[in-house]
């Protein structure tokens, strides 16, 4: 990994922790990415261009956002085989450090914690971009790129993830992670992020309480975990939902998390009080080289946005045929009522 890559510096004073619904400014961060983004476009580096994306709003109770995207289907770099959860890194196989140069953006780099007597990592926090683009500025975040990580999510990875979603002023910004087994297609700590201009249902979808901090949905698809930013305490909403995490690695339970501005938590879908939603959806494991169908399930699928791989499925999906496919990844209802009282155990206040 190349030495100079270009730093953007942060400090907490730059997270913007609440935006109106309607605001379509940018902050430094959305400025900077979109403008390299945009250069990268214009030279050439994507295996495919994404100008001619088709969009459809699927009618029905959630509007899924159903993309056409047939180069990521046909173009893409072929996925590795995942067959467990604790798969080891291996640096003989294609990693993030082994990307072209012209393919890292910036450093991330949180001054904070310098300032604070922290611990400063000691390894960059890179973004990348994403040859195989999903959206409009797809790109990937790499924390500790150089440590050479495995596919596992650590508190310090939520943490920058948590981080540069809320250094960005656009409430279009989806930060999302797939879990091996769960279609992460490189076995290297990796998000990935992008602008999508649609509101999506996800966004207000009601939740309730199941224990402290932690939420479950209460009508979508495939049940999921929900946590929500609270003032401002990024080291919290990242323990709270590594908690979780840690606790389906440790299960070899594939799961997918997906951060993305939103209403609070609770049964008030009202945009006017916005924070940062965590979903966490556990799920079946898919192990080898990913199938290809209509879609792969993952986390833009499971947040209401599916990229499709092909014009035929593309011209017949309805929201019916989406549920069926998603559901398809959905753990039996008996595995998710018994995990909901193990997750809802793990936040219960206990005497010390």
């Amino acid at each position: 990994m190349a030495e100079d890559c270009p730093e953007f510096n942060y400090k907490s004073s730059d997270f913007i922790k609440q935006i109106e619904w309607t605001a379509n400014a940018d902050s430094k961060l959305d400025a900077l990415l979109q403008s390299r983004w945009a250069v990268a476009k214009g030279n050439g580096y994507f295996l495919y261009d994404l100008d001619q994306l088709e969009s459809r709003v699927l009618s029905g109770q959630y509007g899924f956002v159903s993309q056409l995207n047939m180069g990521r289907a046909n173009l893409r770099r072929k996925p590795q085989e995942m067959m467990s959860l604790s798969q080891p890194f291996d640096k003989q196989k294609f990693n993030f450090t082994k990307v072209q140069s012209r393919e890292i953006l910036m450093v991330l780099h949180n001054e904070d914690r310098r300032c604070k007597g922290k611990k400063e990592r000691e390894d960059k926090d890179v973004v990348l971009l994403n040859v195989s683009p999903i959206e409009h500025c797809s790109v990937l975040l790499v924390p500790s790129i150089n440590s050479q990580l495995p596919q596992i999510l650590t508190q310090e990875a939520l943490e920058v993830a948590i981080e540069m979603t809320i250094l960005s002023a656009r409430r279009s910004l989806l930060v999302g992670y797939n879990s091996l087994c769960a279609s992460a297609s490189v076995n290297h700590l990796h998000f990935h992020a992008y602008y999508l201009e649609h509101k999506l249902r996800l966004q207000s979808e009601p939740t309730k309480e199941l224990s402290g901090p932690c939420h479950v949905m209460l009508s979508w698809p495939v049940s999921g975990f929900v946590f929500q930013l609270v003032d401002g305490d990024v080291m919290t909403l990242a323990r709270n939902v590594y908690k979780v995490t840690e606790y389906l690695h440790n299960r070899e339970i594939a799961h997918n998390v997906c951060l993305t501005r939103g209403s609070r938590l609770g049964d008030d879908t009202d945009f006017t009080h916005n924070t940062l939603r965590a979903f966490i959806w556990p799920r079946r494991s898919v192990y080898g080289v990913k199938p290809v169908d209509a879609f792969n399930v993952a986390f833009s699928e499971l947040a209401g946005h599916l990229p499709i791989m092909n014009e035929t499925e593309f011209d017949k999906l309805s929201e019916e045929s989406a549920i069926d496919a998603l559901q398809q990844a959905k753990l039996p209802s008996e595995k998710f009522q018994s995990l909901q009282k193990d997750v809802s155990d793990l936040f219960i206040e206990r005497p010390t």
